[in-house]
This record gives C-alpha cells, sequence and structure tokens, in this order.
C-alpha cells in the first residue's frame, strides 16, 4: 500500500515537473511569435499545436500499445462528453494567445493567479469538492494580489485583459469537466487527447477561416514558410502541455493543477522581464 502511495507521488511530482517546463516553454515561445517575429495570429497558433496533437495521438494509438481503448467511443459520449472539453480546450488556446498581442507575459502570468479561485468556485458547484477554510482563505489571498497587480500595471489594456479573462473562465470549466470525465474512469492521457482534439481542431478551424484566413494570405503563411522549425517546436510543445495537462490532473486534481501552475507562472514572471523587457511597477514586484 505504501509503495503505491509512494510510486503515485511520484509520477504526480514527475508530471508536474514536466508540464512545468514544457508549459513556461510554449509560454515563452508564443509570445516570441505574436510579438517578435510579428505573427498576429493567435488562432492559427493554436490551430497548430492542436493538430499537431491530434495527429501524434492518433499516429501513437495506431502503431502502438501505448493507446489502450478504457471507454467505448459512442457518438453519445463524443458528443456530450469528448466535445465541450474539446471546445473549451479551443477556446483557452485562442483567447490565451490573443492576449500576449496587447499584454506582457509578466502582466499575464499575475493575472493567472485569480484561475484557482474560478476552479474552487466550478468544483463545489459540480459537487467534486468541498473546500475548507484554509483553502478558501489561501485562494482569496491569491485573487487579491492578483487584483493588486493588475493596478500596478504599467501597460493595462483592456482587451487583453478581457482575453485572459475568458481564458480563464474557459479553462477552469475545461479542467472541471475533465476531472468529471476522468473520475468515473480510467481514461488514459494519450486517449484522452485523441477523443478531445478532433473537436478542438475543429472548432479553431472554423476560427482560422472566418477570421484570420485574409491575413494569413496576405503574409502570415509566408511567415510560416520562412521559420518552418520554429512552428514545428511549437507544434511539439502544445503536444506535450495538452498532453501532460491530462496527465496532471488525472494524477492530482483540478485546483491542485492551476496550484502547480501558479508556482510557474511566477518563475515566468522572473524570467520574461530580461527576455522580452516588461516592465514591472513597484507595487507589482511587492
Amino acid at each position: 500500500m505504501v509503495s503505491c502511495k509512494l510510486r503515485h507521488l511520484l509520477a504526480a511530482l514527475v508530471s508536474a515537473l514536466m508540464f512545468c517546463a514544457a508549459s513556461s516553454g510554449i509560454i515563452m515561445l508564443n509570445k516570441w511569435i505574436i510579438s517578435v517575429l510579428g505573427f498576429k495570429f493567435p488562432m492559427t497558433l493554436s490551430l497548430i499545436g492542436m493538430l499537431f496533437s491530434f495527429a501524434c495521438s492518433a499516429t501513437l494509438a495506431c502503431t502502438t500499445p501505448w493507446v489502450k481503448r478504457t471507454v467505448e467511443l459512442t457518438p453519445r459520449f463524443m458528443l456530450l462528453r469528448a466535445a465541450p472539453i474539446g471546445v473549451l480546450t479551443a477556446l483557452t488556446l485562442y483567447f490565451g494567445n490573443l492576449a500576449y498581442v496587447t499584454l506582457s507575459v509578466s502582466f499575464l502570468q499575475m493575472l493567472k493567479a485569480s484561475t484557482p479561485l474560478i476552479v474552487l468556485v466550478l468544483m463545489f458547484v459540480a459537487r467534486l469538492e468541498t473546500p475548507n477554510l484554509s483553502m478558501i482563505g489561501s485562494v482569496l489571498v491569491i485573487a487579491a494580489g492578483t487584483l493588486v497587480a493588475a493596478k500596478g500595471e504599467v501597460r493595462f489594456v483592456w482587451s487583453g485583459v478581457l482575453a485572459m479573462t475568458a481564458s480563464q473562465f474557459t479553462e477552469a470549466s475545461k479542467l472541471v469537466l475533465m476531472q468529471l470525465l476522468i473520475q468515473g474512469i480510467k481514461l488514459g492521457p494519450l486517449e484522452g487527447l485523441l477523443c478531445f482534439s478532433p473537436f478542438a481542431s475543429l472548432a479553431l478551424a472554423i476560427g482560422v477561416v472566418t477570421l484570420e484566413l485574409d491575413g494569413l494570405r496576405a503574409g502570415g503563411f509566408a511567415l510560416m514558410a520562412e521559420h518552418p522549425f520554429l512552428f514545428l517546436g511549437q507544434a511539439a510543445l502544445g503536444f506535450c502541455v495538452n498532453l501532460l495537462t491530462i496527465l496532471t490532473v488525472k494524477l492530482t486534481s483540478s485546483i491542485s493543477f492551476k496550484l502547480i501552475s501558479m508556482a510557474k507562472n511566477a518563475a515566468i514572471v522572473l524570467i520574461s522581464v530580461p527576455i522580452f523587457h516588461n516592465k514591472i511597477s513597484p507595487t507589482q514586484a511587492r
């Protein structure tokens, strides 16, 4: 029993550390592609990673024994359970990348600190967890800190803040639905990604055709052709993040996953200052 718990703890720790590394990498790379390279197409950037995730998970399912079938993929399961998670994943990626167009990496990571509060409320509504007073107090302190950071932001742009707020709500909803799904069945991370990624890819593809296709024809496709390995690396990191998100939520919980992400966000704030020359006010530094 003890060894089993220890193995689970070690697996959760390794998964969390790998998620933090991959997530930090893709955040910095996405910001560089959007702000420095000038690729102002956040939905296309999200679609590239999601299509790569679908292709990798489908290939592994067909060529290796790693993807074990634990659920029956009926039309009802796919439409009522997998599709909502896929659509929410697409919206999270799009709004998150959209916020990078106008806001700094450091400020966005500070804003993300309020996501655990949203997750906690949704988990309580879904009856997945009953928070105790210490947990509520901790989350409220974090949310208060986020408000202070927002007040002290040097480059405060409402469109970026609203985009990140939308990303936080969709991500929190996705995590809660994912935990509801994983809780009742032994759904593996690759199998989960294979279920969710087609719907996320479809939603993002519709958005790209509707909102970004003209801009891509005017110069976006040319930028992708000039830097193929950069976009391939972004897609590979996206696959890793999508896979590790499912695995970490499965091994811990939605709220634990966001608390892990908060520790990672603090490190990104420090790293982004010298890389992107982000300005942090004295209020935010405290």
